[in-house]
């Protein structure tokens, strides 16, 4: 096959296009060290001959690291590599999850039933991998006991032990104390049976 060859003087003939690689004829480099469509090393040799052994695959040369000497060139399907490089990025994007802050507000006269409602609502936020801005407010002669009512959001906070760890210790300005807690890993269903399996074991042996 007969290959026209290039002016090597003509750059900007070949610039790649901004953020992607060069390809084919956009490659300038004289010489290239070649990689193989299965990974494997085929050495430095010209560009026409890299460029034709890409071509005899019906497959395209592509410069993927362009600052070494000489460049690395591989050949490959570049438009299935563009694929799948879009596909992934977009899968990522999808299974990214962006953290957002939750606000659970309580009074120092809170009852029980909504204590523990807005436990509740804390522990799902909390476990559907949110942050939770605990704070309690007060006001007139709540403050003159300020320092029993911030027992309720210790009490709070200790009541997610199992879920939370906080980020933001307890926090005091004006007639607000507030503390931020983050999502912990906790111990799954299956943990708690190999726990509990690894327990059962060490008791048989101690007994042996």
């Amino acid at each position: 096959m007969a290959i026209k060859f290039r002016d090597y003087n003509n750059r900007d003939a070949v610039r790649k296009p901004e953020g992607e690689h060069r390809i084919n004829k956009q490659i300038f480099a004289r010489d290239v060290r070649l990689i193989g469509h299965e990974g494997e090393t085929l050495g430095v040799m010209t560009w026409e001959d890299a460029f034709y052994r890409a071509e005899s695959l019906d497959l395209d040369l592509v410069e993927i690291s362009p600052h070494a000497k000489p460049p690395v060139c591989k050949i490959m399907d570049y438009s299935k590599f563009l694929y799948e490089k879009k596909r992934k990025e977009k899968e990522n994007k999808k299974n990214s999850k962006v953290t957002k802050m939750k606000e659970i507000t309580m009074r120092p006269a809170i009852d029980e039933h909504d204590y523990q409602t807005k436990l509740k609502n804390a522990r799902g936020f909390l476990e559907k991998g949110d942050k939770v801005k605990v704070m309690l407010k007060m006001r007139g002669r709540e403050l003159q006991h300020a320092s029993e009512n911030v027992n309720i959001i210790k009490r709070f906070i200790d009541d997610l032990v199992d879920v939370a760890k906080i980020e933001q210790n307890l926090k005091q300005d004006r007639g607000m104390t507030m503390a931020i807690l983050q999502p912990k890993e906790v111990v799954t269903k299956n943990n708690h049976s190999n726990l509990g399996s690894e327990s059962k074991k060490n008791e048989e042996k101690s007994e042996n």
